[in-house]
């Protein structure tokens, strides 16, 4: 029998070269990813005030919102903000400026 055959060290991956390159590689991963986490700044959770302030600044976002197309739009579909009008889909023209979420763009 040869010594590839007996168990011994042949093309099987096994060899000391072959284990050597994959320590190296997982030592060159390790320290890869420690670098990038200890260059990472620390996470800190926000504050109850900083909370209870970016909330309040949605609400406000919101209800500027709201009430612009309560006021200059209703009952439309959407506000073109621009022109602050009301605008409705399917009973006005295409307005071919404008790529919609599917990326039909005209041109």
């Amino acid at each position: 029998m040869s010594g590839a055959a007996a168990g011994g060290e042949g093309r099987s991956g096994n060899s000391l070269a072959g284990r050597w390159s994959g320590w190296k590689l997982l030592a060159l991963g390790l320290l890869s990813a420690s670098s990038v986490l200890a260059a990472a700044p620390a996470a800190q959770a926000m504050s109850r005030e900083e909370k209870r302030h970016l909330g309040n600044q949605v609400l406000e976002m919101f209800d500027h919102a709201y009430s612009n197309y309560m006021e200059h739009a209703y009952p439309a579909d959407e506000l073109m903000p621009l022109t602050c009008r009301g605008r409705v889909r399917g009973q006005e023209p295409s307005r071919g400026d404008v790529d919609d979420a599917l990326g039909k763009l005209v041109f």
